[in-house]
Order: C-alpha cells, then sequence, then structure tokens
C-alpha cells in the first residue's frame, strides 16, 4: 500500500510515511536525523536507526534497499535492525515501552494519511463539477452581457 498522498490537481502536499517515521522518532529522541545519519556506532544513535528502520519495515514504507539506502545501509543492515528491536521488544521493559509508544504514534499518522487519501479520492470528482459549473456560469454571463447591449442598442 502506498501511503504518499499525491494527486494531480491536489494542492495538498505529499505525505511520506518514511518521513513521518523519522520525524516521531528523532523528536522523541530529542536528536536531528543528521546527527544518525553519520557512521557512527554510538549505542543511542544506533539504537534510534534501528527503530527507524524496524517502523519502516512495519510500515511498509519500502523495500529493503529502499529503507536502507536513507542511512547508506545495505538491506543486510535493515534485516538486522529489526532483528535488535524485536530482540529488545522481547528483553528491555524500557525500550519496548518506548517501542509501543511510537507505534501509536505512527498508527494515528498512518489512519491520518489514509483517510486523507480516502477524501483527496472523493473530493476529485467534485472539483471537476465545479470546474464545469465554473464554466457553465462564465458562459451564462456572457450571454446576459450580450442580451443586455442587445436591449440597449434596441432601446435607443
Amino acid at each position: 500500500m502506498n501511503l504518499t498522498v499525491m494527486t494531480k490537481r491536489s494542492n495538498l502536499k505529499p505525505i511520506n510515511m518514511y518521513d513521518q517515521i523519522i520525524d516521531v522518532i528523532c523528536n522523541g529522541e530529542k536528536i536531528t536525523f543528521d546527527q544518525i545519519n553519520v557512521d557512527c556506532r554510538d549505542g543511542d544513535l544506533v539504537f534510534v536507526r534501528q527503530l527507524i528502520m524496524y517502523f519502516a519495515r512495519k510500515k511498509k514504507v519500502g523495500s529493503l534497499a529502499v529503507i536502507g539506502r536513507r542511512f547508506n545501509k545495505d538491506h543486510a543492515t535493515v534485516l538486522h535492525a529489526e532483528r535488535s528491536i524485536e530482540n529488545y521488544i522481547a528483553t528491555d521493559k524500557e525500550k519496548r515501552k518506548k517501542v509501543e509508544e511510537y507505534n501509536k504514534k505512527l498508527n494515528r499518522i498512518k489512519v491520518f494519511i489514509e483517510k486523507r487519501d480516502e477524501l483527496t479520492k472523493l473530493i476529485e470528482p467534485l472539483k471537476e463539477d465545479v470546474a464545469l459549473l465554473e464554466y457553465r456560469l462564465v458562459n451564462i454571463r456572457l450571454t446576459l452581457d450580450n442580451l443586455l447591449n442587445y436591449t440597449n442598442i434596441m432601446i435607443k
């Protein structure tokens, strides 16, 4: 399922779930993406990167290669990150709680994106109807203007 919202005529900005995952986790950990997107093996930074990769996999934002590419990592690193977070969930209460909190936040965002996508699909045909009505209204105005001009000529 593609969670990026885009339409031909929509002025809504696309919402990318991968970007949302990064924002939620980086904000929650009080860290910037630039700080974790370096070749560093600091435990806290590695955990944040692994969380992002884990949720990117769980929310199906792309293939292993696509997910890893964001961090200049390969698919094997993404698989390792997923296994590591699953291990933390099973063995570390504090990290399990963090994962559950992030999951709740990300689920709300995913629902918002899906609802927005549904509404956008419903609005698109209405935009075409509005455009047609505007076109007809312009034609009616022109016809009325012509009638008014003709009437004024006839009166003179």
